[in-house]
């Protein structure tokens, strides 16, 4: 702390906060303020105030104790309403103006908590009673984009979709001069290719398959669904599902697919503007029982889309009829739970309305006690606002957990900036934030569908490959270019695996697969193209993740984050050593330690951790096996 401030709050201290981080509704609350006697206070408080409220109320600080040519003074309180809580101190003295403390500056000011004043500290206040299911944070998931992974019995032919010849040919983007991209090309993976892989799949320590959407649509993607209730052709029947589910569950395994109810495709049961379904569609106007899911600004061709994609008409989540069909006793979030699957990753979750998700979330658990429900959310989660509204996933009746991108975005800063101060400020910002439950239940990621392949990303592609679309589809990182993004990938993977949260594995990432945006980062999953050395890697960290349950049970504490230099330490004696540079690192072991990684045994002292090099360590007693 640094003598000359006048005021000092360190939310991340449980000196200054308790508990850290987020709260359990009407938990005891106790916050301390440090302040120099410099200012002689005739009173210090704490503003406060709920997000949904405009008003901050005063609560009194009394003091506690002296700390040298300090006062500590101290709040005790709780909360009986859930939601995000702001607040800053506030110190009267003798001068005119009284004093603040909040996250960036210390200053007078008016008493009125705004964001325009300043930055005020921020908690989350969450129902403790809500159910969380406890199994996906326990287990590794992995990302199956169905039409990109495996193939059983051939491939299905359609009218109107085109076969890729060869498996191994790239998919590039293709904009027509209206700028439409069109996605009518297929390489054919099935559900039965799926089921086939789970071996595989096993031998990656994976306890959940997270699908990409797998209902009935007219693109590969298969975002514009045509139609809830049925598979799409091309990769099986609704018995192909079931015998997917139940081989899963077979091997220990669950299946969480995609659902996409902020929009439909145009060419659809629904909105039927190509009118290849005999029923009426919104787009053959009022007499369609589906006319009120869409917003018509001039029927029939102009509508409201998601991102002005036309072929993406949006929904009205609040009309009744579609509530029904997708919550209902017999809707698409009950009949797919019912059929074998265990969760739902909820597609654009930002634009669906809370009270929309708590439906979905209500049905679910009434369909299956123990359904989880995850939210694509690419940024924090806790303070989200969207469309000008608070959000309030995590606060125990809507989301159980969301996509960690923040993890994502972390690594990169570490791994290609040598900033570990960053990677330390974003996830101690998540551990802060979000309900402890809810960050065990968070899927952890380095890519996904919507992001470049992470080899790629680590070798730097995104800058060195060319502009042009088909040969940008194309690039493939040079031999030390690769060998670079390897030895990156290594320990982003070790950081992933180690993290609270479901460690989430894009198909073929672990295999060494690259490719950049959309929709290179699409290929088919070539098992032949493999690199073994990569593969071996991400099954022997499945493995200790599977043995040492600190890293599902726990978050880490920062021993050390700065430039190259990452320290991590858990219970039990378990700790990380990290070097993202380019020179030899000394880190010193407290104590006699094993390397998870290679077995060797090392003595308490000063390790050397070379460049892009890391020691994942044990402690083990004397008289220990040194194997």
């Amino acid at each position: 702390m640094d003598s000359e401030l006048l005021l000092y709050y360190d939310s991340r201290d449980k000196k200054y906060k308790k508990p850290f981080g987020a709260v359990a509704l009407r938990s005891r609350i106790t916050l301390r303020l440090s302040v120099s006697r410099r200012m002689a206070p005739l009173k210090v408080e704490l503003l406060l105030r709920h997000d949904g409220e405009k008003e901050a109320r005063a609560l009194p600080l009394l003091w506690e104790r002296r700390e040298e040519a300090r006062d500590l003074y101290r709040v005790k309180f709780s909360l009986s309403k859930p939601g995000l809580y702001h607040y800053v101190f506030r110190v009267t003295t003798q001068v005119s103006e009284p004093y603040y403390g909040a996250r960036e500056e210390y200053r007078g000011g008016e008493g009125v908590l705004t964001y325009d004043t300043y930055r005020p500290f921020s908690f989350t206040v969450y129902d403790k009673d809500a159910r969380v299911p406890g199994w996906f944070g326990d287990g590794i998931t992995y990302q199956i984009f169905p039409d990109r992974f495996a193939i059983s019995g051939g491939r299905k032919a359609l009218p109107g979709r085109r076969l890729v010849p060869d498996l191994h040919e790239r998919p590039y983007k293709t904009v027509l001069p209206g700028g439409d991209v069109p996605n009518d090309y297929f390489y054919g993976g099935n559900l039965r290719g799926v089921a086939e892989k789970l071996p595989y799949l096993a031998s990656l320590g994976v306890k959940t398959l997270y699908l990409n959407p797998i209902f009935s649509s007219h693109s590969n993607h298969r975002y514009d669904t045509a139609d809830y209730m049925k598979i799409d052709p091309m990769l099986g029947e609704e018995e192909d599902f079931v015998f997917l589910c139940r081989k899963a569950e077979e091997a220990g395994m669950r299946v969480m697919l995609d659902g996409v109810f902020n929009h439909t495709g145009s060419d659809s049961v629904y909105f039927n503007k190509e009118g290849r379904y005999p029923g009426p569609g919104a787009y053959q106007g009022k007499s369609s029982p589906y006319y009120d899911w869409y917003e018509f600004r001039s029927f029939p061709d102009d509508y409201a889309c998601w991102w002005d994609v036309k072929i993406l008409p949006a929904v009205n989540e609040n009309a009744p009829s579609f509530r029904r069909f997708i919550t209902g006793k017999d809707g698409v979030v009950r009949k797919w739970l019912r059929l074998g699957a265990s969760a739902w990753r909820l597609d654009v979750a930002d634009e669906l309305p809370d009270d929309f998700i708590r439906e979905i979330k209500k049905a679910a658990l009434e369909e299956k006690k123990d359904a989880f429900i995850l939210g694509e959310v690419w940024e924090d989660a806790s303070v989200k606002i969207a469309y000008g509204q608070r959000r309030t996933y995590l606060l125990g009746d809507e989301l159980d957990g969301v996509m960690n991108y923040p993890f994502r975005d972390a690594v990169l800063a570490y791994l290609l900036k040598k900033d570990a101060e960053a990677f330390r400020n974003i996830l101690l910002g998540i551990s802060e934030n979000y309900p402890f439950r809810a960050e065990r239940s968070l899927m952890n990621l380095l890519g996904t569908h919507d992001t470049p392949r992470i080899l790629s990303v680590l070798g730097g592609a995104e800058e060195l490959a060319p502009k042009d679309l088909r040969k940008r589809a194309e690039y493939r990182l040079p031999p030390e270019r690769l060998e670079l993004a390897k030895k990156r990938l290594k320990l982003a993977s070790l950081l992933l695996f180690t993290h609270l949260g479901s460690p989430t594995v894009y198909y073929g990432d672990e295999a060494g697969t690259e490719g950049l945006e959309d929709p290179a980062n699409r290929s088919f999953f070539l098992p032949e193209e493999s690199d073994a050395e990569i593969l071996d890697w991400y099954r022997l960290l499945a493995k200790i993740r599977e043995k040492e349950k600190v890293f599902s049970a726990s978050r880490p504490g920062y021993r050390e984050a700065r430039g190259a230099r990452l320290s991590l330490s858990w219970r039990r004696g378990v700790g990380l050593f990290m070097n993202a540079g380019e020179e030899i690192e000394l880190f010193r072991l407290p104590f006699r330690a094993r390397d998870l990684l290679t077995g060797k045994v090392f003595s308490e002292g000063e390790i050397p951790v070379p460049p892009l090099g890391a020691l994942l360590y044990k402690r083990e007693e004397e008289g220990e096996n040194d194997g």
